[in-house]
């Protein structure tokens, strides 16, 4: 396994919400600014109030220069495989949650590559911790009527190297407000 460098990793781990780089930089693995995007699994644990579209979900990655003001924001499409291919280490439902496996949309493979390099490209070497690189899941879909929004929180986790780890993105949250902050409150609606 390779070092998270802490040029990279900032996981949105709430609405809204970025961990500083420099939080990463005593773990080790792959990280998403250098793992090979067919790699990545997105799991979420959702209530059975929530109910997400097989093939709506989306990963969106933000990165900033801020050294220059370059800005980066790419939504890449999701979709839902069987969960029996994936280890899921590390996952936990609570009780009466349904976990669904997400992977990069085949289609989104080489853009994702492409956004990669470009980043990468701001410093060769490392990307500094002057760089902002966030992650987070837009999601898609619906919840029963009248449900209490403490009844519809959701947690999605990132893997970047086929299911050996996840790490957390957006943790114990309202979809409806995770597709608000992103500017897309009308990919949830009511069932």
């Amino acid at each position: 396994m390779q070092p998270f460098l802490a040029p990279l990793l900032l996981l949105a781990v709430a609405a809204g919400s970025t961990m500083s780089v420099a939080a990463f930089a005593t773990f080790r693995g792959p990280d998403p600014l250098s793992a090979n995007p067919s790699a990545f699994q997105v799991v979420s644990s959702t209530p059975q109030q929530v109910q997400l579209d097989p093939a709506g979900q989306a990963l969106r990655l933000s990165a900033t220069n801020r050294e220059t003001g370059q800005r980066i924001e790419e939504r890449f499409s999701l979709d839902r495989v069987a969960v029996g291919t994936s280890g899921l280490k590390g996952i936990k439902p609570a009780e009466g949650e349904s976990l669904f496996l997400y992977q990069i949309s085949p289609d989104d493979l080489n853009r994702y590559s492409r956004v990669q390099e470009q980043v990468n490209m701001w410093h060769p070497v490392r990307v500094s911790t002057r760089q902002i690189v966030s992650m987070s899941v837009v999601p898609s879909g619906c919840i029963v009527a009248d449900t209490a929004a403490e009844d519809r929180l959701t947690t999605f986790w990132l893997s970047v190297d086929d299911g050996d780890s996840f790490a957390p993105m957006d943790r114990r949250i309202d979809p409806v407000q995770l597709a608000a902050n992103a500017g897309e409150a009308e990919t949830v609606q009511t069932c």
